[in-house]
């Protein structure tokens, strides 16, 4: 009597299954992600609004309501690397560098955000009441 494998569950085609879905998500994140040149830093600061192309290299403070924000443009990602705020909540929030992420500063009013130009999906796509 032949002895059977160790996952008596998992049958041949079940690897190409796993495999297929692997594949799918590889491209879903990286494969679609041609950004360059499409992607915008917004900075929001107290109902001011400024818009900032990506790539670019560049460092600038923006006025919050606590005191100076530094927000940091590297290439195609953007942060906030220092802030008056108590917490640091928005510094921690580290590099942004997919379009849809944000940075927040609550106490100074401030949110640094990445939008997509192309409009390749990350808009709102349902509401839940």
């Amino acid at each position: 009597m032949s002895e059977k494998a160790d996952l008596p569950w998992f049958r041949p085609l079940d690897a190409v299954l796993v495999l297929m879905v692997m594949a799918a998500a590889f491209y879903a994140k990286w494969g679609l992600a041609d950004q360059s040149g499409n992607v915008v830093a917004i900075v929001n600061c107290q109902g001011d609004e400024d818009t900032l192309v990506l790539p670019a290299e560049t460092t600038f403070w923006v006025d919050g309501r606590l005191g100076g924000l530094l927000v940091e443009l590297q290439d195609s990602r953007a942060r906030i690397a220092s802030s008056p705020c108590p917490n640091k909540d928005c510094v921690k929030a580290g590099w942004l560098e997919e379009p849809g992420e944000a940075a927040v500063c609550i106490p100074s009013q401030v949110m640094l955000r990445l939008e997509s130009l192309s409009g390749s999906g990350e808009e709102t796509d349902a509401v839940t009441y």
